[in-house]
């Protein structure tokens, strides 16, 4: 059975990542912002900066303030999520507005944020762990999900 599919190796991204929200940008490019690794130096866990995959040209390249005009989402708007204690916070910023925090009203790791045409956030899956009596962790997927409303920052 042959596929109509393939894998294509692409370039690397300049810093490792897991779980980074990804927005696809109004030129075709993708901006890439947040995710952890493990840095083997310092023994910590470390937040990766933004970066913009430049898809025509399969290059990567470090990101940093705002976005041209041209390369901005439809709406301008861009978040991440990020887990904080015991609640999940998603950080949005758009043009026009000061970035903002918003407390989720569901607590939940690695959730997918989609940024809507109107600039809104809506925030889906995830998951939420616990730990048992026993010591060991459960991991339990979450239907929830959440809009955050860019206009009212809620």
């Amino acid at each position: 059975m042959t596929s109509a599919f393939r894998w294509i190796q692409l370039a690397r991204m300049h810093e490792p990542r897991s779980a980074p929200n990804c927005v696809l940008l109004a030129d075709g490019d993708i901006q890439v912002d947040g995710g952890k690794y493990y840095d083997l130096k310092t023994y910590q866990y470390l937040r990766a900066g933004p970066e913009v995959f430049a898809a025509k040209a399969n290059l990567w390249r470090q990101g940093g303030g705002a976005l041209p005009t041209a390369a901005r989402p439809t709406s301008g708007v861009s978040a991440m999520a990020e887990v904080r204690g015991q609640a999940a916070w998603v950080r949005v910023q758009g043009p026009g507005c000061p970035a903002f925090e918003v407390q989720l009203a569901h607590y939940r790791e690695k959730p997918a944020l989609t940024v809507l045409d109107c600039g809104d956030v809506l925030v889906t899956g995830g998951f939420e762990t616990f730990c048992r009596m026993d010591g060991e962790e459960n991991d339990h997927s979450v239907a929830d999900a959440e809009l955050i409303e860019v206009s009212t920052r809620t």
